[in-house]
This record gives C-alpha cells, structure tokens and sequence, in this order.
C-alpha cells in the first residue's frame, strides 16, 4: 500500500537581482531539521550553508542558494519562513537608554529591500571604462569577515567583477585568473576605487525600523533602531 503524500501549496517569491518571479514550496520537517542543526553548531557558516540549502530545495532546484545575493537569500527567506511557519513571531527588544529588556513582536512582512538611487551597475570610473558587477553572496561575505579589513575589499571587488568595458573591447572576466582580477583592482588609482567602494555602500539591502515605548515607567522614552536581516536572526 502506498503511503500518502501531503500536498503542498505553492506561492511566487520575487528574486530581486533576477527581476523574476519564482514558485518555491514551504519548507518542510527535512528543512527544519538542516536549520536547527546548522544552528545548534554556533557557527554563521553553517547557518549561512543551511538557508541557501533550504532555498535550494524549496525552489525545486530552480534558485541556487549559494549563488544568490545577501539581500535576495535573506528577503527569500523570509517569505519561506512566513509561508511556512507564520510571519509573526516573539522578540525581546532592549531599550536604548536604560537597558530595558520587554518582549515584543515583529512581522516579516515588513521587511523590504531598501534600494539607493545612488547606486549604479554598470560602474563608470573612467570615461572610457565601465565594470559590470555582479553582488556578493552571504558566503562571500561571511568569508571576509564582511569587509572588515581593506585588503578584504579589494579581495571582495576582484571577485564580484564581472566585465570591464573599455572603448575597444568587453573583457569577460570570468575568463581571467584570480591573480589577474585582483591586479586590476590593485592598479586602480584611488579615485577610481572610490567608484567601486560606492557601488558595495549602496547595494540594496533588506531592513526594517523598529519603533518602541520602553515599558520602565521611570524611563517610558521612544527607541528607533533598524533591523537590517542579518543571517542570525532568521531561524
């Protein structure tokens, strides 16, 4: 006798970088059980590993989690987790002046991708030379340390390069070696740099402003704070 099995609703979650809609399912106990594992290992690359695995899946293959951009992976899933569990859940937040701990509530819903319209792709640093850019994903970031150091920025804006326009030719540059790509950044005159460092400031990013009344009656102040989607808050 074959065992029954559960149908599954399907929704579109739009993916920001592709400017495409996508059908993904909820995630479902064999996800759950890769997130509470990536998280009881207090790693972030674990967890990182685990949400792009989940998108992944419950994409149908169709997205590949590692290859998405921060902001895309977290809005993702997001809305995974809305769909398949509830959008609204418990948080305590903490009072900005006097410490306070009270427990509260957020709505995923909220959370948007914040774009800045000083942002361009392609990159004009020169006025014969443009880069195309592609975004970092999680992984990148988390392997970086989040762009800490400087000689991660460069290491990260070697690796995002796409293209390199010039009068003459496209250089493709996944074509190129590793050493290659970050030679060219390295030659960059620092104006020019300026043009890339822009480009990594004002990315679209996922966030959300948080407004509260502290519960402390000696205190009662109003606190404002944006939460902006890192990976740790999302299981």
């Amino acid at each position: 006798m074959a065992i029954p099995q559960s149908e599954h609703p399907l929704f579109d979650i739009e993916i920001l970088s592709k400017q495409k809609k996508f059908k993904f399912r909820p995630f479902l106990v064999k996800e759950e059980k890769i997130l509470v594992l990536a998280t009881q290992s207090d790693d972030l690359v674990d967890l990182v590993k685990a949400i792009q695995q989940v998108i992944t899946n419950c994409s149908f293959g169709e997205i590949q989690g590692d290859e998405l951009p921060v902001f895309d992976l977290q809005k993702a899933f997001l809305e995974l987790r809305s769909q398949s569990i509830s959008p609204v859940f418990g948080v305590n937040f903490t009072c900005g002046f006097c410490q306070e701990v009270m427990p509260g509530e957020l709505d995923l819903r909220d959370f948007e991708i914040q774009t800045d319209d000083e942002h361009e792709n392609p990159i004009k640093i020169s006025e014969t030379v443009q880069l195309v850019m592609g975004y970092p994903s999680a992984s990148d970031l988390v392997e970086i340390g989040g762009a800490e150091q400087l000689t991660d920025i460069y290491q990260a804006s070697s690796n995002c390069l796409l293209e390199i326009h010039t009068a003459d030719e496209i250089i493709d540059c996944s074509e190129l070696k590793a050493e290659e790509r970050l030679e060219y950044i390295e030659n960059m005159s620092l104006k020019e740099f300026e043009h890339v460092k822009n480009f990594f400031e004002t990315m679209p990013v996922l966030e959300h402003e948080i407004n509260f009344t502290c519960k402390n009656k000696d205190c009662a102040k109003e606190s404002s704070f944006y939460m902006n989607g890192y990976l740790d808050f999302f299981v």
